[in-house]
């Protein structure tokens, strides 16, 4: 039955993901809810609530403030928490299933809300049952539809500089993944933004006027195609874990061109200097990106092999961009279209968050962990991007 989940756990909302991309951003949000979503997104979805502040409020909507549409009481409770984050630089409003069932007019309540407080708005209608990434998309537009000016900057804003959208905790492999997309570009001579994780406001003020985009995700992927629609910017998809084997090494935009690092890596863990290959078919899952990303570290390490790679494909439960698939790649519906794959492509080897392991009691073959913090949150969080790569490099250098 689509839609019944046996073995896991629902995964992270829209409503979540639209707060991963505000969080650092400096603006007062408010969650549009009872109270219970607030404490969801807050106290599992996001992991920089571990080690960072970020200003997040609950409307605590009352039942019958909600079935009326009193969004008078929404803007009174917001003045109220104004006046506990006077250094609010904007004031955000996030659906959760309350407003989406009884139709809040969003851009109803950004004009009163502006008017109000003399402060810009962004809104965003998720509805707490899409997944996260949508939320993600909406708060990108949001966020370049209210802030970013394209002409009209400074000659000190006007520094080029090369955008890097998608890039999330819930993306990406670990806390500090953002940092080493930076690092790695500015190695390339290009100072970056990463719009999701260490960003400011005023870095979207001027992402219009970015010399170039990049996409770790498909989430990022919509961001960069709207900001090359409105201004032009050119854009490619990139791997999410750059640092690890290049730019280009399985993200599709361009041909495949894993550099060296990923086969030498891998045989640092291999006594005779030659990667074992794995057991085929594998299966990898996770967000699009970060999957071709890991079939593309799997192609690099076995290409010196006679035998070559084995058959890869790349499932993901999350949005799916067909320009970026290859024959064989899936995105399963739910929890039982996910068990038929595995059953009927009869994969020996699947990378993947070891919650869905849950999901497959008979599987008889190779499963190594790929975390996915929208998918398993704190329970498999790691701590480092060669943390979360370290079992499937040890797999791949087995004697």
């Amino acid at each position: 039955m689509r839609g019944l989940y046996r073995y896991l756990s629902p995964f992270t909302p829209d409503q979540s993901g639209a707060l991963s991309v505000l969080f650092e951003l400096g603006g007062l949000v408010v969650i549009c809810d009872a109270g219970g979503c607030a404490g969801n997104v807050c106290g599992f979805d996001e992991p920089r609530f571990y080690s960072k502040k970020s200003a997040v409020f609950s409307a605590c909507l009352r039942d019958m403030d909600a079935i009326m549409g009193r969004d008078d009481r929404l803007i009174e409770k917001t003045g109220k928490a104004l006046a506990s984050f006077p250094e609010a630089k904007f004031i955000a409003y996030i659906g959760t299933p309350v407003p989406s069932v009884i139709g809040t007019d969003f851009r109803a309540l950004k004009r009163m809300a502006e008017k109000q407080f003399h402060l810009p708005v962004v809104t965003c209608a998720t509805n707490g049952m899409d997944s996260y990434d949508k939320g993600e998309e909406k708060a990108y537009r949001a966020l370049i539809d209210t802030f970013a000016c394209g002409s009209g900057l400074s000659s000190a804003e006007h520094v080029p500089f090369a955008g890097v959208w998608g890039a999330t905790p819930l993306e990406l492999a670990a806390p500090g993944s953002a940092e080493l997309i930076r690092n790695g570009f500015t190695e390339d001579g290009v100072p970056v933004v990463t719009f999701g994780m260490d960003s400011m406001l005023d870095d979207v003020r001027r992402c219009g006027s970015a010399a170039v985009n990049y996409a770790v995700s498909p989430a990022g992927l919509a961001a960069v195609q709207y900001l090359q629609q409105k201004y032009g910017t050119e854009y490619y998809v990139v791997s999410p874990l750059y640092r690890t084997h290049g730019k280009n090494a399985g993200a599709g935009s361009r041909p495949s061109n894993a550099d060296d690092s990923a086969a030498d890596k891998t045989e640092s863990y291999v006594s005779g200097g030659m990667p074992h290959p794995l057991t085929g078919p594998v299966l990898v899952v996770h967000q699009q990106f970060m999957a071709n990303a890991v079939r593309g570290i799997i192609r690099a390490s076995c290409r010196s092999l006679p035998s070559g790679a084995p058959e890869t494909d790349v499932a993901t439960f999350f949005d799916f961009a067909p320009g970026y698939a290859e024959q064989g790649d899936s995105r399963p519906a739910g929890e039982d279209e996910f068990i038929s794959l595995v059953k009927n492509k009869g994969y020996r080897t699947i990378i993947a968050d070891p919650l869905l392991a849950r999901a497959l009691p008979g599987f008889d073959g190779t499963f190594i962990p790929l975390p996915h913090f929208a998918v398993s949150g704190q329970l498999h969080a790691v701590r480092s991007e060669a943390e979360f790569l370290e079992p499937l490099y040890r797999e791949l250098g087995r004697v």
